[in-house]
């Protein structure tokens, strides 16, 4: 990866904590400096040069069918609310089952639901008969993990032959108050002619 996009992602990566409209600044300096919301909508737009092409004319029941298998999903009980291609949502609310010890939603349950949005993202821009596996991922929690409901975003940067990049969040809604509590860079993998589809 080089030039802009390369730069795209490294912003993607940036930990920064957002403390609101107007955000003032990041945790390593008091230099006011746009929040990590806006630095990944402005990379996302940079990185798409054109509009996501799918290369299955029926991903959007490839993706739906394939998600209803997934059982760990079912478990946490995540649902899909969007795809399109190379975009998919995921909702999910709180239970008192996939809390941790301080009663937040869970980061394992956390990185899960943004995995499956961005593996997801990835496998509605992919051939027919081809499977999606996940084979890395940089998740950064920047709030804890508070309210009722959550929604998982999952969004292809570059979708290569072989490689997929794509750039995750996961946003908490209490009330009215809307709060993006962790992001997350993934890289997915298409893989084909190995007995594995989607």
């Amino acid at each position: 990866m080089r030039g802009a996009r390369a730069r795209s992602v490294a912003a993607l990566s940036a930990r920064v904590i957002c403390t609101g409209p107007g955000c003032g600044g990041c945790w390593w300096t008091s230099v006011p400096r746009p929040c990590v919301s806006s630095v990944a909508r402005k990379a996302i737009e940079r990185a798409r040069v054109t509009a996501h092409q799918p290369k299955d004319p029926n991903f959007e029941q490839r993706v739906r069918d394939s998600f209803a298998k997934q059982r760990f999903m079912a478990t946490i009980g995540a649902t899909l609310a969007r795809v399109e291609p190379g975009e998919v949502d995921l909702v999910l609310d709180k239970r008192d089952s996939l809390t941790q010890q301080h009663g937040f939603l869970h980061a394992g349950v956390l990185a899960s639901a943004a995995d499956s949005a961005c593996g997801y993202a990835a496998l509605s821009l992919m051939p027919a008969g081809a499977a999606v596996l996940s084979i890395e991922f940089k998740i950064n929690m920047l709030a804890p993990a508070t309210g009722d409901r959550f929604l998982a975003r999952g969004r292809v940067l570059r979708a290569g032959r072989t490689v997929t990049v794509c750039w995750g969040e996961v946003v908490s809604y209490a009330d009215e108050a809307e709060r993006i509590v962790a992001t997350m860079v993934a890289t997915m993998m298409t893989v084909t002619d190995r007995g594995l589809s989607d």
